[in-house]
């Protein structure tokens, strides 16, 4: 009899154990979830996936939800100094063709673009949505690599 206590003991101490763990895993979860979709950086209908990136990582930009009065670029201009901007690329859009789109967009060292070491790269960024009354994107490439990252990042011209 003693010994039939002792273990529905155990085996109650070992389900609150395991009630307790799957709890705090949920809760956790739902924590880490809402994490990831803070990290968008909104404009409207145009995102991007972060606010700040590794020297390179691909940018996903996401465009869902334009109106058929949405006609314009995203110019995406790399920052120089305090005062100046250069134009990187930029990504025509129509809502009138298309309510939403997805790119990807990687930052690298490209000689004809005047990238040639990592301080052109790294630093503030800006996504102005030419054409629309949205305000601007802003995100940052901070001079540190991925540790899958095998590109060189040694100056090219």
């Amino acid at each position: 009899m003693k010994k039939q206590k002792s273990i529905i003991i155990v085996i109650s101490i070992i389900t609150a154990i395991i009630i307790a763990g799957i709890i705090l895993f949920d809760s956790n979860q739902e924590i880490v979830e809402t994490q990831i979709e803070e990290k968008w950086n909104e404009s409207g209908p145009f995102a991007i996936d972060k606010k700040q990136y590794n020297l390179g990582d691909k940018i996903f930009i996401d465009v869902e939800g334009l109106s058929p009065n949405d006609k314009g670029s995203m110019a995406i201009y790399r920052q120089l100094n305090n005062t100046h901007y250069d134009k990187y690329i930029e990504i025509p859009f129509d809502g009138t063709i298309s309510s939403g789109f997805n790119k990807y967009l990687s930052p690298n060292l490209y000689e004809f673009k005047g990238m040639c070491s990592v301080n052109d790269v790294a630093g503030m960024w800006l996504i102005k949505l030419v054409g629309t009354e949205y305000p601007d994107i802003k995100f940052k490439i901070i001079n540190q690599t991925n540790t899958w990252d095998n590109n060189s990042w040694d100056p090219i011209c």
